[in-house]
């Protein structure tokens, strides 16, 4: 009997020892060396292997194990698998750095319409301010791509107070409010952003071709009114009223001469030009830009 019961126990040390659980750490922990040594496809395969074994041993692997698993993922660019982890980790977690990681790795693939829901998901839990600036960032320029402009500019109208975003996200604002037809909100968004980067192309050519449409088209009505009835008052307004008018034409000419001096290739700030001054009566002014359109 007592022999028997030894092969029995010896058959048990030994099935144990065999235990496909056994085998959970030193996959964990060639993981880690392998993930060290940046060998993600490796630690890739290891950890597969942890979690194939979990499932068929009713192990349940920790979340640490998931956090490597996104890690390796992002690393490897498996976008979708990386997104399960992520969305998973991040539902159950309170860790803002894995809202980065996961965004990040969206940015990096284009993956514009899964970015944009993490940001608008998680964005009101984040208390980093540099990440909370990002958050704001990101949307402000995905939703202006996504052309949806209204989303754009009431994110705008939210902005926490003191916060400032970059140049890129006020720019995108501006082609918002602009699509929207609201071109006080276009215009207060790029006067901040010239405040931030004075020579910011996009901005000064909008600001630029805005003082002039808008003057031009202040000019028309005014001489077509004038023209309809023309005495000595409506001559004292139309004097009046074409002062301002030149001030927006005149801001506008001084726009287009800092936009030649940046691209003194671009043509068309000449054409513009030619018509401002035009307008101002500037007639020597206006000959010299023609010599240089012919």
């Amino acid at each position: 009997m007592k022999v028997r019961s030894l092969v029995v126990l010896l058959v048990a040390v030994v099935g144990f020892s065999c235990s496909p659980v056994k085998r959970l750490p030193d996959l964990e922990s060639q993981a880690d060396t392998a993930i060290k040594q940046s060998h993600y496809e490796q630690a890739y395969e290891y950890l597969q292997q942890y979690v194939a074994i979990s499932k068929t041993t009713n192990v349940k692997p920790n979340e640490s194990l998931y956090l490597k698993l996104a890690e390796v993922c992002n690393q490897l660019n498996k976008v979708d698998e990386a997104s399960s982890y992520y969305e998973n980790l991040i539902l159950n977690a309170n860790n803002e750095g894995l809202i980065q990681d996961y965004t990040t790795l969206l940015a990096r693939n284009h993956e514009v319409k899964k970015e944009l829901g993490v940001w608008s998901r998680y964005y009101t839990q984040i208390h980093d301010n540099s990440l909370l600036k990002q958050a704001y960032d990101r949307q402000l320029i995905l939703l202006t791509e996504s052309q949806d402009y209204a989303a754009a500019e009431a994110l705008w109208m939210d902005l926490p107070e003191g916060m400032e975003v970059s140049p890129e996200a006020y720019f995108s604002v501006v082609q918002s409010a602009d699509q929207l037809g609201h071109s006080k909100n276009a215009l207060k968004a790029c006067n901040w952003l010239l405040k931030l980067e004075p020579d910011h192309i996009g901005a000064l050519e909008w600001k630029a071709k805005y003082l002039y449409e808008s003057a031009e088209k202040s000019y028309n009505a005014e001489m077509a009114k004038y023209n309809k009835n023309k005495n000595a008052t409506t001559y004292a307004y139309l004097r009046r009223d074409l002062k301002v008018i030149s001030g927006d034409f005149r801001e506008s000419r001084d726009l287009f001469l800092k936009l030649r001096r940046i691209r003194p290739e671009e043509e068309s700030y000449l054409k513009y030009l030619k018509n401002i001054y035009i307008r101002l009566d500037m007639k020597q002014e206006a000959a010299k830009i023609d010599k240089l359109l012919n």
